[in-house]
């Protein structure tokens, strides 16, 4: 019998947090490694739009040269993109793109071919053609038993089979939660 969970990716929005700081990041790490750092943790990271639409070619070739072979970017395209072109940072990024992540306002037509997420939004029906994202503060995650009925509740409202990107962000954003997180999916075999 096929296995038709969905396979949650549990990743940070960016990797620089001021709240990693002596938290995650060790004080004397320079700002230049915090990628390489971040990645030695977790599989891949969503790109805010406002970092990726102004790396230049040399920046995005800095970005991959600090992860390992899998390291997945993801690139948040949001309200329409703006002058912003997915597709060329995608380009640039070749096998380490996981895909683009969009909000409901931006056409399809704007990420080409490139694998599309769309953020869910409260009340939403996902179709089997949608790679549904969410993005969460680590605030509202709660402890682990409210971690395991949002994972549960999640896995019973997507698709079958579904790559699903739980995307974790916030003020006081804390590694411990998205490791958390994620060990908790392995766990309940969502990841």
């Amino acid at each position: 019998m096929p296995d038709n969970r969905p396979v949650f990716h549990i990743l940070a929005v960016g990797w620089d947090h001021p709240a990693w700081q002596g938290s995650f990041y060790p004080d004397d790490l320079p700002e230049d490694w915090r990628l390489t750092y971040y990645a030695n943790e977790v599989p891949g990271v969503l790109v805010p739009m406002a970092l990726w639409c102004k790396a230049d070619e040399a920046q995005v070739e800095s970005w991959i040269d600090d992860v390992e072979e899998g390291f997945r970017f993801y690139l948040a395209l949001e309200g329409g993109g703006g002058g912003c072109d997915p597709v060329a940072v995608a380009d640039l990024l070749g096998d380490n793109l996981g895909g683009v992540v969009v909000d409901s306002v931006v056409e399809t037509t704007r990420t080409g071919e490139i694998p599309r997420f769309t953020l869910a939004t409260k009340g939403q029906q996902l179709s089997e053609k949608v790679s549904p994202a969410y993005r969460l503060t680590a605030e509202s995650l709660g402890d682990l038993r409210a971690q395991r009925a949002l994972l549960e509740s999640l896995a019973g409202q997507v698709p079958e089979g579904a790559d699903v990107l739980l995307l974790i962000e916030g003020e006081r954003m804390d590694m411990a939660v998205l490791k958390d997180l994620r060990q908790l999916a392995q766990l309940l075999g969502l990841a």
